[in-house]
């Protein structure tokens, strides 16, 4: 016994008339006498009284229907309510970002009023972005430009810029700005879990005519930061994306330690959201998307 089976014989029931029911179900009349048939069979009883010309419930079809009626009615009701659980905020939200850091306080905050969604976040480089929009394993991306295809919409969040992290007891310490031409016989630190972070620090450093002296690639924030307190190596890192500045433990015994410069030259860096175009996004990840808009909006004024 199937859905359909059931489906078939409600139309019959209503209609009373096998040509008509075969009619409106888009089937043929032999195909449709047979499913009632095995119906029939499976239950063990007949459900219509037939004769040459009419086919009509008997008590047998009677009592069924009102079980197949009330199992219909509850399928609804159990349609109706995870569409609005989905309208509430339940569900998945999976989306990845270039680097940490970006949304740590708004995770929290979106989960605590949302308790029902749970949220997958990774990060990864534009091109690895743009094949998971494509198979659907995220929802979106933010990413600090947008992609070339015009498969894409890319709605801008932010500016960044870079900051350069160094020692308290570094002799530019205290400086507000710093020349990278100032910084040609520095050691450095590279943050490999942002995956623009090793492009910008060689971008920025071949900009100022020298190549970095690179003594640490790896995705420890805390044992980069302790080098850096302990002046063994500075770290240029974006200023927005929560790496220093904010109050994470990771970094707190650290913080006192460290003097944080603008760098110069500053190139701006803009933040966006990457989504695929004509794909239908979840409630509960265009809130959260909304969320983070909002956030960065405020930022910015």
């Amino acid at each position: 016994m199937d859905l359909n089976q059931l489906h078939y014989f409600r139309v019959v029931a209503e209609h009373e008339h096998i040509t008509r029911a075969a009619e409106h179900l888009h089937i043929s009349q032999p195909s449709l006498s047979a499913t009632i048939s095995r119906l029939e069979k499976e239950l063990g009883v007949t459900l219509f009284t037939r004769t040459s010309n009419t086919i009509q419930l008997n008590e047998n079809g009677k009592i069924f229907l009102r079980h197949v009626n009330r199992m219909y009615t509850e399928l609804d009701q159990g349609l109706l309510e995870l569409r609005k659980k989905q309208e509430d905020g339940t569900g998945r939200i999976s989306f990845c970002t270039f680097g940490p850091g970006i949304t740590d306080d708004l995770i929290p905050r979106y989960v605590l009023s949302h308790p029902s969604v749970s949220i997958t976040h990774t990060t990864a480089s534009l091109e690895d972005m743009a094949a998971r929009l494509n198979n659907d394993t995220i929802d979106f991306a933010i990413s600090t430009q947008p992609l070339k295809s015009g498969e894409y919409n890319w709605a801008p969040l932010y500016t960044d810029h870079m900051i350069i992290l160094l020692s308290a007891a570094h002799p530019l310490s205290g400086e507000p700005t710093i020349h990278m031409k100032d910084l040609a016989h520095e050691r450095f630190a590279v943050f490999n879990a942002d995956m623009n972070h090793l492009d910008l620090t060689l971008r920025l450093c071949g900009q100022a005519g020298f190549s970095p002296d690179i003594i640490y690639n790896g995705n420890e924030i805390s044992l980069i930061l302790t080098l850096v307190a302990s002046n063994v190596c500075i770290f240029l890192c974006q200023a927005a994306n929560g790496i220093f500045g904010k109050d994470d433990p990771r970094t707190s015994n650290t913080k006192a330690t460290i003097w944080p410069s603008i760098c110069d030259p500053n190139e701006p860096i803009p933040v966006g959201i990457l989504t695929r175009k004509n794909k239908e996004l979840s409630p509960a990840a265009r809130e959260f998307i909304v969320l983070i808009k909002r956030e960065y909006s405020n930022l910015q004024n």
